[in-house]
């Protein structure tokens, strides 16, 4: 007697596969919104630090170039 003879050659059968589509339609018609606000919350982040990291290297070279700028006056 084989105890391995119900099980299926593969996991991915057919039943098990429209059951993972069915999950993952689910998912995406009820929780689409959500996904689309978390990802919108991302990016504008993503966007804040970068043109805050354009700022600060723009005040860095800056106040770099000022200092390069400026001219000592030996008075005799």
């Amino acid at each position: 007697m084989n105890p391995t003879i119900n099980f299926p050659t593969t996991f991915f059968t057919d039943q098990r596969l429209s059951q993972m589509w069915a999950y993952t339609r689910y998912f995406l018609a009820y929780n689409q919104k959500l996904v689309m606000i978390l990802v919108a919350l991302i990016v504008a982040g993503m966007v804040a630090v970068l043109i805050v990291g354009i700022g600060a290297e723009a005040r860095r070279k800056d106040s770099k170039d000022n200092d390069d700028d400026d001219v000592d006056f030996d008075y005799y």
